[in-house]
């Protein structure tokens, strides 16, 4: 037993449990409370003994529990028979409600729990060679998080407790929207930046994970980074996990997108040493290329103004996206409204060791798991599998399905919303699609787990990296 830790609620518990005679109390208690989670080794051979009785249907009573724990040469460690004299006794157990004790013992366990696994996680700091520093703090961080989530655990609930909880969740809905300036016009979650796809997905929704799936070169990177400046221009924070491609080249898409000039105009320009994005110094050499630096100017400025986060790195590991959305959510001023990551692919997991199906498997519910934690919507880009691409040979491109995901039996289990992105100019070559830079390109939703499924077409401009809504159709399974 803990000298630093008030036992109180255990005994006041063991009172309450005792002192009903149905035995519903303890039928409550179980589902919530182990025998591990009391401090007091006397309360947990009690309370153990009380599980023990109602396994085999015996009444939960004081002479039932002398019984049992002389059985089990345990009535003296418990202090025999005065001590359950001394607690039923004791009038100031009676004070608090018996939930407040079980989450007061559940409180305390956690805190022991949590205070071992760090002394734990140094000693092992100061005794065991650590060959990856990444590998190591993820897995202590992945241990203390199983700690705290199991803080988390609720009870069973009623319809008229789930009703109070639906009706505070549309009066806080309302909140928002007020916040935002404007009436509520069913959009739930982050606007998508595209009137027609709100009207599909009703925003992204907190806690979602969603996933886009294409062929190689549709324009998926184009089409999420399209989405993160959709709602970083409204002033909202997006965070994007770029395993594939660089900062710069992506800050170069977005600025495309944003002053809508293609990159070989913006490399056309003649730029001069001491130029920052606040100042460009140029050889204009025409009223023209004066015009584009203008412009140029001009999206330099709100590009370094948007309020996205990027993080670029090859190779990188499920707990290393884990844990920088956390330090990014936790450090911003502002929500973080959307993560976004390119591609799931790609995101090692070096801990586990199965095939490459299981390493899929372990990802998707470390990312849904995230979403949760962090209460943001996380998009997902995702390779298709080997199957899809040889259909995709001559001229045989079908319609994608959610099979169609390399990876797809947890994918599919664990995401909220699945798109496929689409170009009709796929299969030309480049020469023919160099004559063309605009696309149609059709994004489908074959997932929806809060609403209807659809599809919304595009035009794509491949030289600006940009998506402008062309239709919606509104079919629905």
């Amino acid at each position: 037993m803990s000298d630093t830790i008030d036992t109180t609620s255990e005994k006041a518990l063991i009172v309450s449990i005792l002192s009903d005679e149905t035995g519903n109390t303890l039928l409550d208690v179980i589902p919530q409370l182990s025998a591990n989670d009391f401090q007091d080794e006397r309360n947990q051979m009690i309370y153990q003994a009380m599980i023990d009785l109602s396994s085999l249907h015996k009444e939960i009573t004081v002479v039932n529990l002398i019984d049992i724990l002389e059985n089990k040469h345990q009535l003296d460690l418990v202090g025999g028979e005065a001590y359950f004299d001394e607690i039923s006794s004791n009038n100031n157990l009676f004070t608090g409600s018996i939930n407040d004790n079980i989450s007061n013992i559940k409180d305390k366990a956690l805190l022991v729990t949590f205070v071992q696994k760090l002394k734990s996680i140094v000693y092992d700091s100061q005794t065991k060679p650590i060959t990856d520093p990444s590998d190591f703090m993820g897995k202590c961080e992945e241990e203390i998080l199983q700690i705290t989530h199991n803080r988390r655990n609720t009870p069973v609930l009623d319809m008229q407790a789930v009703a109070n909880m639906i009706v505070n969740d549309l009066v806080k809905q309302t909140d928002r929207f007020i916040k935002k300036g404007k009436n509520p016009n069913g959009v739930t979650g982050i606007e998508t930046g595209f009137e027609s796809l709100d009207r599909l997905t009703k925003g992204w929704r907190e806690q979602e994970m969603i996933i886009i799936g294409a062929r190689p070169s549709v324009g998926k990177t184009a089409f999420v980074l399209q989405l993160l400046y959709n709602i970083a221009k409204r002033d909202v924070p997006v965070l994007f996990f770029s395993l594939e491609m660089d900062e710069a080249s992506i800050g170069r898409r977005i600025l495309s997108n944003i002053t809508q000039l293609p990159s070989e105009v913006i490399d056309s320009i003649a730029y001069k040493h001491g130029s920052t994005y606040q100042h460009i110094i140029a050889d204009p050499n025409s009223v023209e290329n004066t015009k584009i630096i203008s412009v140029l100017q001009q999206g330099l400025l709100e590009f370094a103004g948007l309020p996205i986060f990027i993080d670029a790195n090859p190779g990188t590991k499920l707990m290393d996206i884990t844990s920088k959305a956390k330090k990014v959510c936790n450090s911003s001023t502002k929500p973080i409204g959307l993560i976004a990551i390119d591609y799931m692919q790609l995101i090692s997991c070096p801990t586990y060791g199965g095939s490459s199906v299981d390493e899929v498997t372990n990802i998707s519910k470390g990312l849904k798991q995230l979403a949760r934690e962090l209460n943001v919507p996380i998009i997902v880009l995702s390779q298709l599998s080997r199957a899809a691409e040889k259909d995709n040979i001559g001229n045989k491109s079908r319609e994608l399905t959610m099979s169609d995901l390399r990876g797809s039996g947890s994918i599919e289990q664990d995401a909220d919303k699945i798109f496929f992105l689409s170009r009709e100019d796929y299969q030309k070559t480049d020469e023919e699609q160099a004559n063309n830079p605009i696309s149609h390109v059709s994004l489908s939703l074959q997932k929806n787990r809060n609403g209807r499924i659809g599809k919304v077409d595009f035009q794509f401009n491949k030289e600006t990296s940009s998506f402008i809504i062309t239709d919606f159709d509104h079919s629905a399974e």
